[in-house]
């Protein structure tokens, strides 16, 4: 499987995005987090063999429940912009030899797939990305018609999260529109299908 990622150093490298995520990992609830990607894992009604776009897959924190969808036969395409957490999530691949992954650096806003995808996720992605509107949009045209799209946000601990209607503009956009939330709607969960 081929990785695209070219140690280009992004605003999200270095110092700050390591800071981030060292509070992050000591503030945020490991059990569920597993919990809630694996809930948005299992709403994208994967079956074995199918292919998945994951945006800004981060460190591969998601790689465990996507490949146990997918299986060895299907393949993950994740992306992210940050060099320093493809590198990590590229230990993680080869940790478990996972040989059906391609990790791409890339700009979420330039996602442009000629052959479309079983399912799209991101967990936290539209919450911190730019232009947030932008990357639903291309989620959701790089997914199949009748597959589904899902998000996992964790609202109130990602300022930007709390400023954008990304609940809205899923439920305008996609069919059979669900939305799970957790400890008092502080996290959620949101999936639809692509007509």
């Amino acid at each position: 499987m081929k990785n695209k990622f070219y140690k280009k150093e992004t605003p999200y490298d270095g110092l700050i995005l390591s800071w981030f995520y060292s509070i992050w990992r000591r503030f945020n609830n490991p059990r569920l987090h597993k919990k809630l990607t694996s809930i948005a894992v299992e709403n994208l009604a994967l079956q074995k063999g199918d292919s998945v776009l994951e945006i800004a897959c981060g460190p591969g924190y998601g790689f465990v429940n996507l490949q146990n969808a997918v299986g060895k036969d299907g393949h993950i395409t994740a992306i992210d912009y940050s060099s320093a957490m493809l590198k990590q999530a590229q230990k993680r691949k080869e940790k478990n030899g996972w040989d059906n992954i391609d990790l791409i650096q890339m700009d979420a806003r330039t996602i442009d797939y000629e052959e479309l995808f079983d399912g799209v996720v991101s967990i936290l992605g539209l919450s911190v990305v730019p232009e947030w509107e932008l990357v639903f949009d291309k989620m959701v045209d790089a997914c199949k018609t009748n597959r589904r799209v899902m998000d996992s946000i964790k609202g109130c601990l990602i300022m930007s999260a709390e400023t954008r209607n990304i609940i809205g503009e899923m439920d305008k956009r996609l069919g059979d529109f669900e939305v799970l939330y957790f400890m008092n709607g502080l996290y959620f969960v949101a999936s639809g299908i692509k007509l």
